[in-house]
């Protein structure tokens, strides 16, 4: 298709400039301009919503992005909390949510940290610090292999989260997470299996 509409914008362009009033350039112009909004109902839509988005409304995509996944893992951590008041600990678990962390949780910080700069300044760098601080006390639950303490960390960071975004959409910013099977929720267990993060 896109080889068809090459060949008729060449045509078409190679017409404009034989015109019979070739030597006028207004004419060649607008012949051109004709040419190429004709060739644009062949050309098939490309996005461009990622070019006109500021870095500001990328790192909120991200971190509304990263908010399923995290409900995602807290769902997961009370289900192994729920297994062990019978079961031994499996420190393969903790070890799962050390690394999800890692690569899910952790670039959240960056990603509020640039877009705390246009929300209410005091509010939104409190919600930053205190997301930090809960995923330093998931990396020691991790450690400690408590799947309580890490349960707790989870869900208050995801309660900083959740403000986070609230408070960007009031000030009528995007905070929809992005269409993507990443984006689903119900896509965590499978995307971020804990046997994917397993080492070995």
């Amino acid at each position: 298709m896109a080889s068809v509409s090459l060949i008729v914008l060449v045509v078409l362009l190679g017409g404009a400039a034989t015109l019979p009033h070739a030597g006028s350039s207004q004419a060649a112009a607008v012949s051109r301009r004709a040419a190429l909004i004709g060739l644009s109902g062949l050309l098939p839509a490309a996005p461009a919503r990622a070019i006109f988005e500021s870095p500001l409304q990328l790192a909120l995509l991200q971190i509304a992005t990263a908010q399923p996944k995290l409900r995602g893992l807290i769902s997961e951590v009370a289900e192994v909390k729920r297994k062990r008041i019978k079961m031994a600990a499996d420190a393969e678990d903790d070890a799962y949510v050390f690394r999800f962390a890692r690569s899910v949780l952790d670039p959240q910080v960056k990603s509020m940290q640039n877009a705390a700069s246009a929300l209410p300044a005091g509010v939104a760098a409190g919600l930053v610090s205190d997301y930090q601080q809960q995923l330093a006390a998931l990396d020691a639950g991790c450690r400690a292999n408590d799947a309580g303490n890490e349960l707790d960390a989870l869900v208050a960071a995801e309660k900083a989260l959740s403000e986070f975004l609230d408070l960007a959409a009031k000030a009528k910013y995007d905070v929809r997470p992005r269409e993507d099977i990443n984006g689903y929720e119900g896509s965590t267990g499978i995307l971020y299996n804990k046997f994917l993060f397993r080492s070995g």
